[in-house]
């Protein structure tokens, strides 16, 4: 009997001291690569370079982009950038500090405004050298949260929850 256990002790532990590598560590690389994220009205992307350096090129793409009267507030943790749009909506860009890099998120007026978000992680990737440069735009890209644009409410706002039909349906 005793001589069973160890056999199939043996066959477990085999594999796992067997030296096999065929498993690499992934996190190093996906840190490597990191791209723009947006979501219900929220921006943000990793940079693996330190802190101090995302702040420098975060307070030059708000000005790039004619995001004034930045005020800069502090927590533990992370860095809070306050400031107004050129058609006075709030822009606040925060960046928190993580092992191996730093990660940036913004979020622009109340429901915020994905092409003005990616302008502005575009222009912090081109001012720390991650992208490739590019001139300042003359127009600022901006597509307001559609309910509470300048122009108005956007009548297609909410084209697809009118569209769908839950009159009398028995399936959830």
């Amino acid at each position: 009997m005793r001589r069973i256990a160890v056999m199939a002790a043996a066959l477990f532990a085999g594999p796992a001291f067997s030296g096999c590598s065929t498993v690499t560590p992934l996190a190093a690389p996906a840190m490597a690569v990191t791209s723009f994220s947006y979501s219900v009205g929220k921006a943000s992307q990793d940079f693996v370079l330190p802190p101090d350096k995302v702040q420098a090129a975060v307070l030059g793409a708000m000005e790039d982009l004619r995001i004034h009267s930045v005020h800069q507030s502090t927590e533990p943790g992370a860095v809070f950038y306050e400031g107004t749009t050129a058609d006075d909506r709030r822009a606040i860009v925060t960046v928190r500090p993580y092992a191996g890099g730093t990660r940036l998120t913004s979020r622009i007026g109340l429901l915020g405004d994905e092409p003005l978000s990616r302008a502005l992680m575009d222009r912090t990737g081109i001012r720390l050298g991650t992208m490739p440069p590019a001139p300042i735009p003359d127009k600022v890209p901006s597509k307001p949260g559609s309910l509470l644009s300048a122009d108005g409410p956007d009548p297609n706002y909410l084209h697809e929850q009118a569209e769908e039909r839950f009159y009398d349906k028995t399936k959830p």
